[in-house]
């Protein structure tokens, strides 16, 4: 029984050690989004656009985004990182972390309610409600398989913004037709 106890206490400290002192954050906020991670990046950019106190730091492909935040007189930085669950489904998780007050913040957390939480929850939910706004107004339907015979394609590459996709590519239409 002694060894059991003596076990038991050996991992709560462990456990305790690594959330003190190896965690990289302080919260996490998760949620679905019915879209690509890519939607949800580009949302994310949009956003910053119309809030002068956020930018991205560091885009990974579609796998995350890092994210610096200011609200008032306290800077955080936000880590997204994004799974694909299927081609209509992503799981979103947000890891928030300030700075200044890390370990204060690691123990007031479990037991009080802290400004990091409640900033971290209204950042996210204003960017998935203009997620959900953007997803509102972009509709995709399949009336049916068809198929096509085969064809030639031409092909030019086009390096640039996701919002710029569009110019992008009618700028090359006259010269692949």
């Amino acid at each position: 029984m002694r060894k059991i106890s003596g076990i038991l206490v050996a991992l709560v400290l462990i456990a305790l050690m690594y959330y003190l002192f190896i965690r990289p954050f302080e919260f996490e906020v998760k949620f679905k989004a019915h879209t690509l991670p890519g939607d949800i990046i580009q949302t994310i950019r949009l956003y910053n656009k119309s809030t002068p106190d956020t930018k991205i730091v560091e885009v990974d492909s579609l796998k995350s985004v890092k994210q610096s935040v200011v609200v008032g007189e306290r800077a955080y930085i936000y880590n997204w990182s994004f799974e694909s669950e299927n081609d209509s489904l992503t799981r979103v998780k947000v890891q928030v972390s300030e700075p200044d007050r890390k370990f204060l913040n690691k123990l007031l957390v479990p037991f009080t309610t802290q400004s990091i939480e409640k900033d971290a929850v209204d950042n996210v939910k204003k960017i998935h409600e203009v997620l959900k706004s953007h997803l509102s107004i972009t509709t995709v339907k399949i009336k049916g398989e068809a198929e096509l015979d085969s064809s030639f394609c031409a092909c030019s590459s086009l390096k640039t913004r996701q919002i710029e996709k569009g110019n992008g590519m009618m700028k090359d239409y006259p010269l692949l037709t």
